[in-house]
């Protein structure tokens, strides 16, 4: 299925409600990036105008959950130094048959250097109203860039699983965003719910913190998903984690316009 360069950049609508939402987790394998991707999905179902920025800037993936064979990414846009002008941003960011928007992460690790935090921090402020919702996927690193992300962002949803390891990381990153000043916009997410000798109640109580949203593990329906490089809300939409997912997005539009 074709993948287009966005064009087709129209004008910028003042009632549009242009919330960055920063999709953060404490380590790597935890499904942050299948959370990123679908979420974004879940928001076009609902009609939202919708772009996916990948921060990841040394492995950053997007571009494979979406099977998208990119030319261009955040890299060039850099290099080509015109990160105010929406018309330039949207020639390098590709279109989603879904309806997604993304700007993918750098081709090779060693590019990531050349992108700074003052440059992400631009090019969100200059997407800001074309887009409904931006979803900024990123690294699991405290890092310059990453801060820039969650500093601007409307609700940073910290992606946490149920392994002691991982919870431990996620009450550590909870402590780290309450001294910034930045809690008070987060919402966690458990994910690949499961079986395992602990319950949702344990896990509130451990992180100290109440949470609404839950995705069930469905290892057999996200990999092959990921395998084919078709969001799960598109390749199996009736699927459980396809239905938890939509909620997730449901409870999240609530949170962020304050229902």
């Amino acid at each position: 299925i074709e993948k287009t360069r966005v064009t087709n950049t129209g004008t910028a609508a003042p009632n549009m409600e242009s919330k960055i939402i920063t999709v953060f987790g404490s380590k790597g394998g935890i499904g942050k990036t299948t959370i990123a991707v679908n979420l974004a999905v879940a928001l076009t179902k609902m009609g939202k105008k919708v772009a996916v920025l990948d921060t990841d800037l040394q492995f950053g993936d997007v571009n494979v959950f979406f099977d998208i064979d990119f030319k261009d990414t955040i890299s060039e846009l850099v290099e080509n130094n015109k990160l105010t002008d929406i018309d330039v941003i949207k020639r390098f960011m590709m279109l989603h048959y879904s309806g997604v928007s993304v700007l993918c992460a750098p081709k090779s690790p060693e590019y990531a250097e050349y992108v700074t935090a003052k440059q992400i921090e631009t090019i969100l402020n200059t997407l800001r109203p074309y887009y409904d919702y931006i979803i900024v996927d990123t690294t699991p690193l405290f890092n310059d860039i990453t801060m820039a992300t969650i500093e601007n962002a409307d609700l940073v949803l910290l992606i946490s699983g149920m392994d002691i390891s991982t919870l431990r990381n996620t009450k550590t990153t909870l402590n780290i965003l309450e001294a910034l000043k930045q809690k008070e916009k987060v919402d966690v997410v458990i994910n690949r719910i499961a079986d395992a000798g602990i319950t949702l109640k344990d896990i509130e109580r451990i992180l100290e913190f109440h949470i609404k949203n839950k995705v069930s593990f469905d290892f057999k329906t996200a990999l092959i998903s990921h395998n084919k490089g078709v969001p799960i809300l598109l390749d199996a939409p009736r699927s459980a984690i396809a239905n938890e997912i939509m909620l997730c997005a449901k409870n999240i539009l609530n949170r962020i316009n304050g229902k």
